[in-house]
């Protein structure tokens, strides 16, 4: 957390029709106790369960469900955070680098788009960046409304969710000083087929080049553009990061490759058993999808990239492993030659049990071994969400990338 306003755009993002001038600060300090004991039960209950312990396998039917207790505890965790910033004065503030190039370019606030400005934010809401039929995909955005850019670019990409977009995320970053695009790239649901073979992804990218195209306007650098995503959006995330993309049928292309990649509780090697089907053929579309996101011979990407990978301990999504998987549906997805050996190297056969943190850990050492500087968090806990830590470490990372 870095300051009161940061602190107010998370508790109205929890709590959008609290008035925090209304809120009575004693009564908030013994509501904080009592959510801190909660949440400290709930994860001291938690902590007990070992990596080697988890096991249990969760019915699928998209590519990332959420477990209510996760959100039960982030939820908490966001409330005790976010009101102890607020009103009792916490600030971790992080200082400008003094290495970073300076530039005077002044924000311009266009007659093209209806600008509302609220305190030191200022948004548009629904801009459209492609089309699918009849229907309009759209993207808002979030900016500083006092300052001096230029300020990096950055396109937040949400969970896999029908019409939903990140702008939670979006304001939060905004508000340390970013031009932050909030793209939806889900108008409706698709099978399991269907997501892996990509389409989605394509079309998802040309978010990327509609905010690179205007972000000037707003005082942003399109030179300077960070993607991000997780639980599903890690998929369009790297898509573009990586230039990835089958087709180039954007109204908008991407006309500079992103220099960073932030992406959490990611799935890139599909282990899930709902898409075998898809990986039966050796010419199956599915396998040239995972391909292009694990195969560095595959990736065409900026000079600079610089990636933050972010994963915990959350149990679903998973898939047993044992000895016959190198025949199995290892062997199916196995594009390279390497993938039983590249798993075993990053322990994801030491508990019996493939997790979203051994897809996270399979993708560092790929960065590592094509030269790709990448950050990694990695924790016990069971959230497969942003907490305020991680927003500090990724606003570092952010911040480097300029």
């Amino acid at each position: 957390m870095t300051d009161r306003d940061t602190a107010l755009a998370m508790l109205a993002a929890v709590n959008p029709v609290a008035d925090p001038a209304a809120i009575d600060v004693d009564e908030l300090r013994t509501v904080i106790d009592r959510c801190e004991h909660e949440v400290s039960a709930d994860r001291s209950a938690n902590d007990r369960v070992t990596r080697g312990e988890r096991r249990s396998r969760e019915a699928v039917s998209s590519p990332r469900p959420t477990p209510a207790l996760a959100f039960a505890v982030a939820f908490g965790l966001t409330v005790v955070a976010v009101v102890a910033a607020a009103f009792f004065g916490r600030d971790a503030g992080l200082a400008p680098s003094d290495e970073r190039p300076v530039t005077t370019t002044t924000p311009i606030t266009t007659t093209t788009f209806a600008v509302t400005t609220s305190g030191s934010l200022s948004m548009v809401k629904d801009i459209p960046y492609a089309s699918e039929g009849e229907v309009d995909l759209t993207t808002s955005v979030f900016f500083p409304s006092e300052g001096e850019g230029p300020w990096p670019v950055i396109v937040v990409y949400a969970e896999y969710c029908t019409g939903c977009e990140a702008d939670n995320t979006a304001r939060i970053l905004a508000m340390r000083g970013a031009v932050v695009f909030a793209p939806v790239w889900a108008i409706e649901d698709v099978s399991a087929t269907e997501y892996v073979e990509g389409a989605l992804f394509d079309r998802a990218a040309c978010a990327v080049g509609l905010a690179q195209a205007v972000a000037p306007q707003f005082g942003g650098d399109p030179n300077r553009t960070i993607v991000m995503g997780d639980a599903g959006g890690e998929h369009p995330a790297t898509w573009v990061a990586y230039g990835l993309e089958r087709t180039s049928a954007c109204p908008e292309p991407v006309r500079y490759p992103p220099v960073g990649l932030v992406v959490g509780a990611p799935q890139w090697l599909f282990h899930e058993d709902l898409w075998d089907q898809d990986f039966v053929s050796a010419d199956a579309v599915a396998l040239d999808t995972l391909d292009r996101f694990l195969n560095p011979e595959r990736w065409h990407t900026a000079d600079d990239l610089a990636v933050y990978l972010w994963a915990t301990a959350y149990q679903g999504n998973n898939r047993i492993l044992d000895g016959s998987d190198a025949e199995g549906w290892l062997a199916m997805r196995d594009s390279t030659g390497t993938l039983v050996a590249d798993l075993e190297a990053v322990g994801a056969f030491d508990d019996g049990v493939m997790l979203l943190e051994d897809d996270a850990r399979l993708m560092e050492a790929r960065l590592r071994g094509a030269g790709i500087p990448v950050v990694t968090h990695y924790d016990e806990t069971y959230l497969t969400t942003l907490s305020v830590k991680l927003y500090d470490e990724i606003w570092t990372f952010i911040d480097g990338r300029r």
